[in-house]
Formats: C-alpha cells, structure tokens, sequence
C-alpha cells in the first residue's frame, strides 16, 4: 500500500476511534462500510431474524400438534365424484329383494353393464371381498369391494378397497298391505364413484344423468323383473 493510502487509512481509524468515545457512530460504520476514497470494504452481516409471522400467544391460538389435522381444515372433495340415486318399487317382500339382491355373483344377470362379479381370497377380507369386472361405452374397468354394512332384510353397504373408487347402499322398505302383510317393498340405490378421465372427456356435466338413467334405472328394473318371475307362485 502506498504512504499516502496509509495516510488516509489512518486518519478514518482515528476518526471512527474517536466518534466512539464520543457515542457518534457513523452510519457508514453500522452498516459495516469503510470507504477509503474510491476503495471500499464490506463485511459479511450476521442478521438476527424476527419471525415471519406476528407472534400469537397460547390464549389466542392453542399449541397444536403439527402432524394433527386442524378441525378447521376444509374437507377435500374429488371435483370427479359423482353421487345420484334411483327408486323403484318391488311387487314382493324386501326379504326376496334383500337375499336376491346379496347375492353378488348374480348382479351380471341385472346388469348388463357388469360382465362378472367372483368371490376372491384375501387375508384382510376373509370370504368377504369380491372382485367386478365391467365394460363401459368401450372402455374396462374393473375393482375389488367388501360389504361394510348388511341388515337383512332392509340396508346393505360397500366400498370398494381397489381399482375404480366407489361405494353405495341400498335400501328395502316394506310396503305394508291392509292385512298387515310385506308383500310390496321399495327399493332405493345410491351410490357415488370416480368419475374415468375418459367418461368425463365424453360426456362432461352429463355423467350424474347417463348414470342414473341408463344404469341404476335399467339395473333396477331389470332386477324387478327377473327376481318376480322367479317369485310367481
């Protein structure tokens, strides 16, 4: 460094030596620059942060646990779900209709939709879980699903466990006669599932109306009128 740099070097010590005692710290100082003519240098700032975020005491937010959902949380729906449901009425009791309708194998018979419903073997679902098999406007799908809920002879449940996400009820209500007799009942089906990319591609805002009218409707009639004729006595 050359007499005269050493010079100068020396003076702005002197002088920041003696805005020190005096409490008069030069702006330049805090924010860590020293300016010798055109040379400057800077030092690295260690910076201790605030937090990002207002705090917010235990009295107005309580400490939750971070791996807890918030009861706050909104529930996600899947914009793909599709719910709708159907009505019929059954000339025979709700016990016909419920062990008729139970029986899951036979539901390709009302179901032209469904090409075949088996029983498979699982650890988890013992003699419980079934495997379908469909063909929709050109396109298969196929899933596995277990019975959550069966009151012979008036509600039966399912979900599926794999494959096209789906589940239903249905429903048996006895239609009593004047002589006290169940020889009618009515028969509700709901159910809601995942809507297939391609489904939705082919028929968008129109699947909850070709499903309940093409497929619930046809399936429970068809059910009236295979479960009656095996019924006519």
């Amino acid at each position: 460094m050359h007499s005269y740099q050493l010079l100068i070097a020396s003076f702005s010590f002197v002088g920041v030596a003696n805005c020190l005692k005096a409490g008069n710290l030069p702006f330049a100082f805090v924010h860590n620059n020293l300016t010798f003519g055109s040379l400057e240098r800077r030092r690295p700032q260690l910076i201790k942060r605030k937090h990002a975020t207002p705090f917010i005491s235990s009295e107005e937010q309580p400490l939750q646990n971070k791996y807890e959902p918030s009861e706050e949380q909104p529930e996600i729906i899947n914009k793909n779900l599709i719910t709708t449901n159907s009505t019929i009425i059954l000339p025979f009791p709700a016990a016909v209709a419920f062990d008729a309708f139970s029986d899951v194998t036979r539901q390709p018979s009302w179901s032209p939709w469904l090409h075949s419903v088996s029983y498979v073997e699982n650890e988890v679902y013992p003699e419980s879980e079934t495997e379908w098999k469909m063909k929709l406007l050109g396109f298969k799908y196929s899933w596995r699903a277990i019975n959550t809920r069966l009151v012979r002879p008036y509600v039966i449940e399912w979900k599926s466990t794999s494959g096209l996400r789906n589940g239903g009820k249905v429903l048996f209500e006895p239609i009593f006669s004047e002589s006290g007799e169940d020889g009618h009942c009515k028969m509700t089906m709901s159910m809601n599932f995942i809507a297939p990319r391609p489904i939705i591609l082919m028929f968008p805002n129109k699947i909850e109306s070709i499903f309940r009218e093409i497929i619930l409707k046809r399936t429970l009639s068809q059910f009236r009128e295979i479960v009656a004729a095996e019924n006519v006595t």
